[in-house]
């Protein structure tokens, strides 16, 4: 190739190219052809990886951790689902990967620490009035749950029976409410136990539903069973505050002979 003396600004001698050896072709073709399949593995990674982000989405979806754990039981479930349908596919995902899929599903589903509830707030979810010692010892029991196939029901039914508690306690030190029964504290409390709903249909269901809780817990209560499955979650609900909970809602079967038995379970 020759330069131009007057786009070089100076006098050039003239470059001599010489003809590429045969070995240097091979060169250049490989770099070519590693381009190309780097790119080809890359778009393969990328496309394993959204599927697998929408399978564990889809599922998390469907099957969401209850909102009673902490921000990190959660994701470690979360990780457990992602691990679960790597497992399945066959594809060799690496940590980073299986990671990079948790934190963008979390962040998806908006899994965040939840501020701390208001009581003179117009609504709102009563799970808001655990504190992180109650998310954490509720984690441990769920754990415990999971590992001993027991039921995650009683978790649920303890979790909401602590954060009622917590929400009344949490009314009587702001002076909203007395420690007595209160037909209208009573459905603002049922309001704020639609965990999953911003509206509530009727104050009949929600009436229906902390009364199939409570029949519950006076079966399992007669029977002497009531968290028997799950010693972490007995230990935890076996609280003064819990029980007078129930008995102001239920005061013929929660009473003195019942608190003996709540307790000695």
């Amino acid at each position: 190739m020759l330069i131009s003396n007057d786009i070089a600004g100076h006098d050039a001698k003239p470059e001599v190219v010489t003809p590429k050896g045969l070995s240097q072709v091979k060169e250049e073709l490989a770099d070519v052809a590693g381009i190309a399949v780097n790119e080809v593995d890359l778009s393969q990674s990328g496309h394993d990886i959204s599927r697998l982000y929408q399978q564990t989405l889809y599922e998390t979806q469907n099957n969401p951790s209850p909102i009673f754990l902490t921000v990190e039981k959660r994701f470690e479930l979360l990780k457990n689902t992602a691990n679960e349908f790597a497992a399945r596919s066959g594809i060799d995902y690496t940590p980073e990967q299986i990671e990079r899929v948790t934190q963008d599903v979390g962040k998806e589903l908006r899994i965040v620490e939840i501020p701390r509830g208001d009581v003179h707030a117009g609504g709102g979810n009563v799970y808001t009035f655990l504190s992180q010692t109650d998310k954490a010892e509720l984690s441990e029991a769920y754990q415990y749950a999971l590992d001993n196939d027991t039921s995650l029901d009683d978790v649920r039914h303890g979790a909401f029976a602590l954060a009622v508690t917590r929400f009344r306690e949490a009314n009587i030190a702001a002076g909203v409410t007395y420690a007595i029964f209160d037909k209208e504290e009573s459905d603002r409390l049922l309001a704020l136990n639609r965990q999953n709903e911003s509206e509530v249909t009727s104050t009949e269901e929600l009436e229906t539903s902390i009364k199939t809780l409570t029949d519950s817990f006076v079966e399992k209560l007669n029977f002497g069973n009531l968290f028997s499955s799950n010693p972490l979650l007995k230990n935890l609900m076996q609280q003064d505050s819990i029980f007078d909970y129930f008995a102001i809602n239920d005061p013929a079967n929660f009473n003195d002979e019942s608190r003996d038995r709540f307790f000695n379970l």
